[in-house]
């Protein structure tokens, strides 16, 4: 509450939303990219201009946040977002999976990597 950003990233979320529910219909999965690290991007900017100010990133944060925007403009498909903490989830398509967790290996103070497969969908109960 105390940042003045976090009344300007509440009223821009059903924009974001509607992006990225367009971006999963549409399977786009360079949109919902652009999407998903924006609106991890604002969380944390919120976080940064509030006070106290939090700031969970580490130096390897940063790096696998650059590693995958540069990949992605290489033309692999994938993107970042950061919870409330230094992990990194980074999101791709099934069939990059293999190749995307060879490259994150190669990254310099990654202590662990936890591979989540897609769920089976959606059950009403």
């Amino acid at each position: 509450a105390s940042s003045p950003l976090q009344a300007a990233r509440v009223a821009d979320c059903p924009r974001r939303l509607d992006i990225c529910r367009t971006a999963i219909l549409k399977r786009d999965f360079a949109t919902l990219a652009q999407i998903v690290e924006l609106d991890s991007n604002l969380m944390h900017a919120v976080m940064l201009s509030s006070s106290p100010s939090l700031l969970y990133w580490e130096p390897t944060t940063i790096a696998i946040m650059k590693k995958v925007q540069a990949w992605r403009a290489e033309g692999l498909p994938a993107c970042c977002t950061v919870d409330a903490g230094p992990n990194v989830h980074v999101l791709c398509p099934v069939e990059n999976a293999n190749e995307l967790e060879k490259m994150l290996q190669g990254i310099t103070g990654i202590e662990n990597i936890l591979r989540s497969e897609p769920g089976s969908g959606v059950d009403i109960l």
